[in-house]
């Protein structure tokens, strides 16, 4: 097993401790397409159940970069086995029903778990 894989499976085994603290949310993947006929942009957004943990910027976080503002979220989730790869301007949307825009996307190296900057609509 390769550390890539070991990498995987370390952050699959450490999300899953902590499923008391995860809550469900759809990430929606915005996949407008362009209708040369019509010349009309219809909407197809595409929506994936996941466990995910939000968490909150540091304050030396948000002094260093100033694209994070205070009511901005970390959303975070395992990236081994997804069938989907989330982008800005996707959203997330909690069970509750508020939504977040995704603002960033992280892929660690060992590409095992995403981190998302969130906004909330």
């Amino acid at each position: 097993m390769g550390l890539k894989t070991s990498m995987q499976q370390a952050a699959t085994a450490a999300f899953k401790a902590t499923a008391d603290l995860q809550l469900e949310a759809y990430v929606k993947i915005r996949a407008d397409s362009y209708n040369v006929a019509t010349g009309l942009i219809t909407n197809a957004d595409v929506s994936h159940t996941v466990k995910v943990l939000f968490t909150r910027f540091t304050d030396e976080e948000r002094l260093n970069n100033s694209d994070i503002l205070l009511e901005d979220y970390r959303v975070l989730f395992p990236a081994k086995g997804l069938t989907f790869a989330p982008s800005p301007q996707d959203i997330v949307e909690k069970s509750n029903g508020d939504t977040y825009e995704i603002i960033s996307v992280s892929l660690d190296s060992a590409e095992a778990l995403y981190s998302l900057q969130t906004r909330a609509q």
